[in-house]
């Protein structure tokens, strides 16, 4: 599915301990899959190849929440490998309030 996924796609960052969900849009995404290394792999595994993406916050919006947003933060981002399909209520853009 991740060859359904194209540099400048939306996607959805979300935030350990903030209530919000920030847009985002995939700046990179990797041409391999990783996985766990061969020593201490399995045949279960070898199923769960991931391809890493990276993520980015638009710089407006970085902007505007420069007091809040630190690196090193935690949080989950999400993806859509249908680019057709609405996002789910729980993904839709809700920025903090100030």
């Amino acid at each position: 599915q991740v060859g359904s996924l194209k540099v400048g796609d939306e996607a959805r960052i979300k935030l350990d301990g903030l209530d919000a969900v920030f847009p985002a849009k995939i700046s990179f995404i990797a041409t391999e899959a990783q996985f766990t290394p061969k020593n201490v792999e399995t045949a279960s595994e070898r199923a769960k190849l991931m391809f890493k993406v990276k993520l980015r916050i638009p710089k407006e919006t970085a902007l505007q929440y420069k007091g809040l947003l630190k690196g090193g933060m935690v949080g989950n981002g999400y993806v859509r490998t249908n680019g057709q399909q609405a996002w789910s209520a729980d993904l839709a853009v809700k920025l903090p309030q100030f």
